[in-house]
């Protein structure tokens, strides 16, 4: 009886396998190979088995940021943007739309707009689902998501808060599809302990397969990596010519640093200091000129 259990165990567990392997077919050995580099960065084997599994079976394009991996120490996450979730809403014929978002002030009166300078205290919004007569509310407090080392929860705490609570109510609208799938801005507080930056490695590079299997809405060619590369490039850039003085400039090159690091691009990372010293000696030009 034992060894008849023994060998049902084993039979499930290799069925399991050959599923999950069965359902990430479809990358191209290029697409993998870029995965690995850009977006599961430091993934092993099987955590990268995993992701592409996460992308087969949600239907998420990593290309398009509505799934990716993040590494917090020794944990890695899959998380996935709102829109990936507005997304996978949307294909299930059901969704039928949202309320309007709404904030809570200190004094629990809800505003449809938030102005304030004072953080909300909450956020709420409905989803709409056919079949059901009231919305499915998602509602968030500042106090259990608010991430205090994010830049972002600094500048937009009513943006970040409000995105929380539309992906609890999307959760809570369509459990099947989104099962166990949550958004940066929900996880981001749980790992403020947490830090992680890669050691910059010689970029190998990715061996292109000899026959290419194209996907369904995924096909990555030399010009896709390099538009890639430059939109990140651009998009960090961009951030630090918005810093309004040294201190606020260290801090977003230093996240355009981390970045170049996770991506092992050694030209990326000269590329932000050379921006970050151009930019630092227009700040400290522009602050000696408002003293005089």
């Amino acid at each position: 009886m034992s060894a008849d259990l023994s060998e049902y165990e084993n039979k499930s567990q290799n069925q399991e396998v050959t599923k999950v392997k069965g359902e990430t077919e479809g990358f191209t050995t290029q697409q993998k190979d870029l995965i690995k580099r850009n977006i599961c960065v430091g993934a092993s084997d099987d955590e990268l088995t995993l992701f592409l599994h996460q992308c087969k079976r949600t239907n998420l394009d990593p290309f398009s940021r509505q799934i990716y991996s993040i590494k917090y120490g020794n944990q890695r996450s899959f998380q996935v943007s709102i829109d990936g979730l507005r997304l996978i809403a949307d294909r299930t014929g059901k969704y039928e739309g949202q309320t309007m978002p709404e904030w809570c002030d200190e004094n629990g009166k809800w505003h449809d707009v938030w102005i304030s300078k004072n953080n909300p205290t909450a956020a709420r919004i409905g989803v709409y689902k056919k079949g059901f007569k009231m919305p499915l509310y998602g509602v968030a407090r500042y106090d259990s998501y608010a991430s205090f080392s994010s830049q972002m929860w600094k500048k937009m705490p009513d943006v970040m808060l409000v995105k929380c609570a539309e992906a609890l109510a999307l959760r809570k609208a369509f459990p099947h599809e989104m099962a166990g799938l949550y958004t940066t801005e929900e996880m981001t507080q749980a790992y403020d302990n947490h830090e992680e930056i890669p050691v910059l490695k010689k970029i190998e590079p990715i061996k292109k397969s000899p026959v290419k299997t194209p996907i369904n809405h995924i096909d990555v060619n030399k010009e896709d990596i390099e538009r890639i590369r430059n939109e990140n490039i651009k998009m960090h850039i961009d951030e630090m010519n918005k810093a309004v003085d040294v201190f606020d400039l260290k801090q977003k090159y230093e996240e355009a640093v981390i970045f170049s690091r996770k991506v092992n691009d050694e030209q990326m990372y000269k590329t932000f200091t050379e921006e970050r010293n151009l930019i630092k000696a227009e700040l400290l030009e522009k602050s000696k000129d408002e003293e005089e």
